[in-house]
């Protein structure tokens, strides 16, 4: 099943590209056990799923979608408007893959990093 949410993921950036949009990033959030990788994917997505995970290791690969506005990384112009995006409010999509760290699930996190564009 966490193959196939890897797998899901790499699936879904694809037809984005396909479909004449901007390719998606597909991002394995990779470390050791209890190092933050939930947490922080929690507060860049506005969820709490650290919460609901059993002694707070993750258990599985999670796919998740993150819409980053291009003006995160300095697409705005002073002479626009209200320091409006110099590119119109467009963004980027990245798939995260958050993964388990536990050494128990070695395979998990070798599916999730070998259909990643960023590990």
């Amino acid at each position: 099943p966490d193959a196939d949410a890897a797998s899901a993921a790499t699936a879904a950036a694809a037809e984005g590209a396909q479909s004449g949009g901007r390719s998606t990033a597909v991002v394995a959030v990779l470390a050791h056990v209890n190092h933050g990788k939930t947490t922080l994917l929690d507060a860049l997505l506005g969820t709490r799923s650290a919460d609901f995970e059993p002694g707070s290791i993750t258990q599985s690969v999670r796919p998740s979608i993150l819409d980053v506005p291009l003006t995160v990384c300095g697409g705005t112009s002073s002479d626009a408007p209200g320091g409006a995006s110099v590119y119109g409010g467009a963004s980027v999509s990245l798939a995260l893959l958050d993964t388990p760290g536990h050494e128990a699930f070695g395979g998990m996190r070798a599916a999730a990093s070998g259909c990643a564009d960023v590990a």
